[in-house]
């Protein structure tokens, strides 16, 4: 019953973002564009998603259909594939350096430019549900943090895309208990790569596009990509047949970068209308995930003979615990880092999740 409120609301959500987005009633940025309302703008955006996945197939798209209509063709944007134009790690600076206008990824890619970027992700352990996502990332003023951060490197820090769970681990030998992780080599990123190696694992660094050969030639034991449907788009079924539950992050977040320079050309109204439809997208992410992954699920145990199994909360109760210390480790990253980790504890304080 909560699961199905929850997608009322998210589709009440839809429908109003469907009547305000005509009318780009959108917050933009307060910086003065240079273009006149007349001028027309081709921009091409690098993705880390590939054919096969929600994301590239249905929601990238429709955002750029969106965009398209609402500003009548004045601003149009070409969707590249993963690696099309530049490797994923480095869509952050190309975008930055003006090779692409747009990209799309996760900031945890660029932690080391931007330790900041890390966060973007969201911290494992915290928001529960996406509102409580979009709270913390719009209204408590992580999204101005990042802005902050970004901006220093010539990139514009459009909008979160609320994605879905991350830190389940597929992998080619059952994992019921922290136990069992010892001595496995586990693909994750950011963070979590962090907790499992607290609990004994060895993280490993690989890129999305090669998940699938690590694992089928034992260079890689399990992996962390998102949901069931994540999974299943690149066919991690086929070689890893045991499903460990439930996912450190109840809520990953990717995002939409534009280059800075870019972004200030434009009028007021294409801002508008691009961060709308970039909200949009976002939400559309989350319900899109959110079915897909029971349909994933459902196909993978019936058809490919996936066996789920689920950490005990005693096990959960230890992940909290590293996990809250990852949160003090990343605040000593970078003020900016700190600034985010503060406001994500008075959060959680607030939510009583945290003494």
């Amino acid at each position: 019953m909560e699961l199905k409120k929850r997608f009322l609301l998210l589709g009440t959500v839809l429908c109003v973002l469907a009547l305000v987005l005509p009318a780009v009633a959108c917050d933009g940025d307060e910086t003065e564009p240079t273009a006149s309302p007349e001028q027309t703008f081709e921009w091409d955006m690098q993705t880390t998603e590939t054919p096969g996945m929600m994301s590239y197939d249905k929601v990238f798209p429709e955002f750029v259909q969106a965009v398209d209509d609402m500003s009548n063709g004045r601003l149009k944007i070409t969707l590249h594939p993963n690696g099309a134009l530049v490797p994923e790690r480095e869509i952050h600076d190309a975008v930055g350096q003006g090779i692409v206008q747009m990209g799309f990824s996760t900031g945890a890619f660029w932690a080391g430019t931007v330790p900041a970027g890390l966060l973007s992700l969201g911290l494992p352990m915290s928001c529960e549900t996406m509102e409580e996502m979009e709270v913390w990332l719009w209204d408590r003023g992580v999204v101005e943090v990042l802005r902050d951060a970004y901006a220093e490197h010539n990139v514009y820090y459009l909008s979160p895309v609320i994605g879905m769970p991350y830190g389940s681990i597929m992998s080619k030998e059952p994992i019921e208990t922290l136990a069992d992780l010892d001595g496995k080599k586990i693909r994750s990123i950011a963070y979590f790569k962090g907790i499992w190696q607290a609990v004994g694992a060895i993280p490993v660094d690989t890129e999305i596009a090669e998940i699938f050969t690590a694992i089928a030639t034992g260079d890689v034991d399990g992996a962390n990509i998102g949901n069931a449907d994540r999974f299943y788009s690149i066919k991690l079924q086929d070689v890893a047949k045991y499903y460990t539950m439930p996912p450190l992050s109840a809520y990953a977040s990717g995002e939409f970068i534009v280059n800075m320079d870019k972004w200030n050309e434009l009028p007021d109204d294409l801002q508008a209308i691009l961060l709308c439809a970039a909200k949009r997208a976002s939400t559309q992410f989350a319900v899109q995930a959110a079915y897909g992954a029971d349909e994933a699920m459902a196909k993978m145990v019936q058809e490919d003979g996936v066996i789920v199994t689920t950490f005990s909360d005693e096990d959960m109760e230890t992940l909290r615990e590293i996990s809250v210390g990852v949160w003090d480790s990343i605040a000593e990253m970078s003020d900016y880092s700190a600034q985010i980790v503060d406001i994500t504890k008075e959060y959680m304080q607030y939510l009583g999740r945290l003494e």
